[in-house]
């Protein structure tokens, strides 16, 4: 790829996640604003509150509205602006075309409140004001938007502010998930899980955990990727949904770390972003993300496939217990049964016959004696505990211990044989002189 055109891509890829940045900043308000309305109006039939319904259907229309302006702004600013209108002009009537809405959403939310609050009514209170937050946010986050449409107009921006996009954050994480090559491009659980929720974004950390809650999950919120990894060494998780756009360690950075650590790489971990490219898609899933979902998400959509990978998990477990309680109720019996293939006359370690072929044109003298009469070697003592076997016996002499040895280090079944210094005695009921031997081996079943 040329220089021009890989700069050209950058310039294009850095566009595009300033602008998905922006999506986030600017949608998270939005997407709670609605998120809590359908809960607070689902509750508030269940509360029989039948006479504030119409002013919090009211709010709902207005934010979905509002909704779609934002996209407008961020996504086609060029439809929004009027055939040979001023850019004063227009930057004038895009702010009062986001606040209007706004402040509608606001005055109905205070009424509302202030009407509970009067009648004792205090169940709607808590999410109605997280609606009035969230309005308070975006509209902080105005000027914002108005700057980026300068900059797509060619239009010196305001000063920077707290919502505008830090360019650290996004060219960190451009540059840690690496473009895909252009060639290279050619059902829900009902059981209670524990999840991990990690965001930077209040707003999206709690409507995330209030739906999961209200599934009867629990969960565990982290405003970043230190204090995730943090909540990962001290408890369990069935699942993490991770942010990948985040200030600091972001979300892949995260990812990565979870995956190459044998205590969290077996988690699920669903990425959840407003960077909607293919790119970092890829990249999530290859860096062993169980699924990848943009901003702002289908709840219904999202809730299935949090099930799916729940479920995925469950089965996973469920297959490793049964594996081990087989190996704990079977591997003593398979270890004495090998032992005993050992130390019968014209029979031997259970190996593989390619490896043995080969062994014998290489070293021959690690091969076993299939001539050996077994019967000049017993077994006196025999121990396993955690998966290590120790045998204690006599043998007519010490070749036939190391005939043992050899036959143990081929068989399938054992690893890392040792064997201990032995000695002769003196057998006192044939009064011959016999070899005493000890020899530890790891057993593998």
């Amino acid at each position: 790829m040329s220089d021009a055109v890989s700069a050209a891509t950058s310039s294009e890829r850095l566009d595009h996640a300033l602008a998905a940045f922006l999506r986030q900043q600017m949608s998270a308000p939005v997407v709670t604003m609605i998120g809590f309305l359908d809960i607070i109006i689902e509750d508030a039939g269940r509360f029989h509150l039948d006479q504030a319904i119409p002013d919090l259907e009211r709010m709902r229309i207005a934010s979905a509205e509002l909704g779609a302006l934002v996209s407008r702004v961020i996504d086609a600013p060029e439809s929004i602006r009027n055939e040979n209108e001023e850019f004063d002009a227009f930057q004038s009537r895009l702010r009062h075309d986001l606040r209007t809405p706004l402040n509608a959403i606001r005055g109905y939310s205070e009424i509302l409140i202030e009407d509970m609050q009067e009648s004792g009514q205090q169940q709607l209170l808590q999410d109605l004001e997280k609606v009035t937050k969230a309005t308070d946010d975006l509209l902080a986050g105005i000027d914002a938007m108005v700057d980026l449409h300068a900059k797509l107009d060619g239009k010196p921006c305001g000063q920077q502010t707290e919502q505008s996009p830090p360019l650290d954050v996004i060219t960190d994480l451009l540059r840690v998930v690496a473009p895909v090559d252009a060639m290279a491009e050619q059902s829900f659980s009902e059981r209670s899980s524990r999840i991990l929720v990690v965001d930077d974004i209040a707003a999206n950390r709690d409507l995330l955990a209030r739906r999961l809650i209200r599934e009867g999950h629990r969960v565990v919120i982290a405003e970043d990727g230190a204090s995730a990894l943090e909540s990962l060494e001290n408890e369990e998780f069935d699942l993490i949904l991770l942010d990948l756009m985040m200030p600091g360690m972001n979300g892949f950075e995260v990812l990565c770390r979870l995956k190459s650590d044998q205590r969290t790489r077996h988690i699920p971990v669903i990425m959840i972003s407003a960077l909607d490219e293919i790119d970092s898609a890829v990249r999530c899933i290859e860096a062993g993300a169980e699924d990848y979902v943009p901003k702002p998400f289908n709840p219904i959509l999202l809730r299935a496939r949090i099930g799916a990978c729940l479920e995925k998990k469950s089965l996973r477990d469920r297959e490793q217990a049964i594996q081990k309680l087989q190996s704990a109720r079977t591997g003593p019996t398979s270890t004495l049964l090998e032992l005993a293939h050992v130390l019968t006359p014209g029979r031997g370690p259970t190996t593989d016959r390619d490896k043995l072929e080969q062994l014998k044109r290489d070293n021959p003298a690690e091969v076993y004696n299939q001539n050996w009469d077994a019967r000049r070697l017993w077994l006196t003592s025999y121990q396993e505990a955690d998966r290590t076997v120790k045998l204690g016996g006599l043998a007519r002499d010490g070749d036939d211990v190391s005939e043992l040895e050899r036959r143990l280090k081929l068989s399938d079944y054992f690893t890392d044989v040792k064997l201990l210094p032995g000695v002769k005695i003196l057998d006192s009921v044939s009064h011959q002189e016999l070899f005493k031997f000890e020899l530890s081996a790891k057993v593998k079943y």
